[in-house]
C-alpha cells in the first residue's frame, strides 16, 4: 500500500475524476467501503448520471484535512 503523501500527491496530478473502484484501489480499501463512506458524506463525491465519481483533488484535500485531524 502507497504512504498517505504519495497517494495525496498521484491524486493531485490525476485530471480526471476517479469511480469507486479506482479509489478503492488508491486507498486500499475495498469498493463498497468507498461507496459506503460517499454515501455517508464521509468522501466528497459527485453523480454523473447513475454513476459516483470523485475529484481527485477534493479527496486529496479530503485527505489531507484528515491527516491534521490525527
Amino acid at each position: 500500500m502507497q504512504d498517505h503523501g504519495s497517494i495525496v500527491e498521484g491524486l493531485l496530478k490525476r485530471k480526471t475524476a476517479l469511480n469507486a473502484d479506482e479509489l478503492a484501489e488508491l486507498l486500499g480499501i475495498s469498493s463498497v467501503s468507498v461507496y459506503r463512506l460517499a454515501r455517508r458524506g464521509s468522501l466528497p463525491s459527485f453523480r454523473v448520471a447513475t454513476s459516483i465519481r470523485f475529484d481527485p483533488k477534493k479527496v486529496a484535500e479530503f485527505l489531507s484535512g484528515s491527516e491534521g485531524a490525527r
